[in-house]
């Protein structure tokens, strides 16, 4: 059974996109009083990539758990456990941005 939690993303409607990211956004809204009319919700920010205004949401996010076996030949090839957890987290972070990355030790 899969675990979900709630995250906040953004919504540009012009372009149809999901924003995860606080840098896919410009939250200082150019002309806002030109842009939403009296009674419309309040935008959260900027899509960066076209300009439109994006609102916030709340949506359900799979959790998914991946374990990768590494502490062997971190061990074994004396690396600084630590250098190389902070290196691993970087690497990862980048290539999956969309994901939440916990670490776990193990005993």
């Amino acid at each position: 059974m899969s675990q979900t939690r709630k995250v906040k993303v953004w919504h540009c409607y012009n372009c149809n996109m999901t924003l995860r990211r606080e840098s896919q956004i410009r939250f200082e809204i150019r002309d806002i009083h030109e842009r939403v009319a009296p009674g419309e919700p309040m935008p959260a920010g900027e899509c960066v990539e076209c300009g439109s205004l994006v609102h916030e949401e709340i949506v359900d996010q799979v959790i998914k758990t991946y374990t990768f076996c590494i502490e062997g030949a971190i061990v074994r090839q004396g690396f600084d456990r630590e250098a190389v957890r902070e290196k691993l987290e970087a690497d990862l972070d980048e290539v999956f941005s969309n994901y939440d990355l916990t670490f776990q030790n193990e005993s």
